[in-house]
């Protein structure tokens, strides 16, 4: 799977878009036996430091369906944030793409341990 990140700045408010594409077979045959994980696009906004920004209010989207979605930071909203909107902005593309890398190893690391043929004989 490619996750692609699309940054904006426009209108003093930085945008960051979350993209899925390229599905591999094997992962959709497993979306489509245990479902789509749900991946917070709030919480903690965690920068590759690894320091927690800010946390944002709580909000879940379906792993494929959910996607692509968008999350914008303006700049009046973030001034007391060290490095501003921009540095928000960029933590949260960074904490969405290891979010959705977590959920995928969880995702892959299931196993179909129930489909059988099972025969009695009486």
């Amino acid at each position: 799977m490619k996750i692609t990140l699309d940054k904006n700045l426009s209108n003093n408010t930085y945008s960051v878009t979350v993209t899925l594409s390229d599905v591999a077979t094997t992962d959709t045959n497993l979306l489509a036996d245990f479902g789509e994980p749900d991946i917070d696009v709030g919480g903690d906004v965690i920068n590759a430091v690894p320091t927690t920004l800010t946390t944002l209010a709580t909000k879940y989207r379906k792993l494929i369906s959910g996607y692509p979605f968008t999350k914008t930071f303006s700049l009046a909203e973030w001034t007391l944030v060290a490095g501003g909107a921009k540095a928000v902005a960029n933590a949260w593309g960074l904490t969405q793409v290891n979010r959705i890398t977590a959920a995928l190893g969880t995702l892959r690391g299931n196993t179909d341990d129930f489909t059988a043929s099972e025969e009695t004989i009486v």
